[in-house]
This record gives structure tokens, sequence and C-alpha cells, in this order.
């Protein structure tokens, strides 16, 4: 069975409704563990990113202007970092402020990503509500109204 919802247009790929639950126990760049458990009751928007990844590193400022845009919404962006050098990343973000938790995992913890960037959208209960794969605009006008249907519609469940 397959759910093919409203972000269809804004870039999102058709998800498999059975998917497991994406859950995750990886450091930050700090080197504290986190865990999915913290985000359980909110939407969010994993993004899988890598330093040498331009589109990626384009994202980051409106990820960033999303993350804070929709907050009060039960919504959170983690940003996944997949290179083998947390330095690196430390570096970018020092030019690149963000607000959201960057997380560190060199294994891609069985999410299937093959590219980058590649974005999951996981509801409150830990299904995956969408997959985007590629760069995007994550804060233009069009994204944002789609999200936020989401966000509401995942919250109401």
């Amino acid at each position: 069975m397959f759910l093919f919802i409203s972000l269809w247009s804004a870039g999102a790929v058709a998800v498999d409704t059975a998917a497991e639950i994406r859950e995750f126990h990886l450091p930050d760049l700090n080197g504290e563990m986190r865990s999915s458990d913290e985000f359980r009751d909110r939407v969010i928007l994993v993004n899988f990113w890598a330093t040498w990844c331009a589109p990626c590193r384009r994202e980051m400022p409106a990820l960033n202007r999303l993350h804070q845009r929709l907050a009060s919404r039960g919504f959170s962006v983690i940003g996944i970092h997949v290179g083998p050098d947390a330095a690196l990343a430390e570096s970018f973000l020092q030019k690149v402020l963000v607000s959201f938790p960057i997380l560190i995992d060199e294994e891609l913890s069985g999410w299937g990503v093959a590219g980058l960037p590649t974005t999951f959208l996981i509801g409150p209960d830990g299904e995956t509500l969408a997959r985007y794969v590629g760069e995007k605009t994550w804060d233009s006008k069009k994204m944002v109204a789609e999200l936020k249907a989401a966000i509401d519609t995942a919250h109401a469940r």
C-alpha cells in the first residue's frame, strides 16, 4: 500500500506506509547521544547532508528558517551529517548557523539513502510520511503551506 500525499507536488516521493518506525541513537557534534525518543509527539524533518555536497550546504539556511517558523506547531528539523569527519561539519556550521540539532551518522543507519541531500518527513508516531530527494527550497510559500498541512494532519491522528 502506498501513500500519495499532497507533498508530491513539492518533490516528495511516495513512501510505503508500512515502513518501519525510524529510530535513531546518534551523537551530536558535542558527542552527546541523541535519540528519536526526544522527538516523540513531534513531526520531524530529517535531512541527510554532508559538507562536500553543495546542494546540502545551500539548503541549510532555508532548513533553519523552516525549523524556526514551524517549531510552535510541534515540528522540528534534524540534520544528520553523513561525512566521516565531524570537524568539517563543525567548521561549516560556524559560518552557517543553525538552531536545529546536527547529528553524525557515518553508516546511514539503514535509512535507505542513496544520494544527498535526502530528507524524510516523520510523523509523531514514527511513521515515514514523505521522502524528498535532491535540493529543495524548504522555506518557500508552497513548501511551508504543504508542510503545515502535513503537520496538522499528522497531529490530528
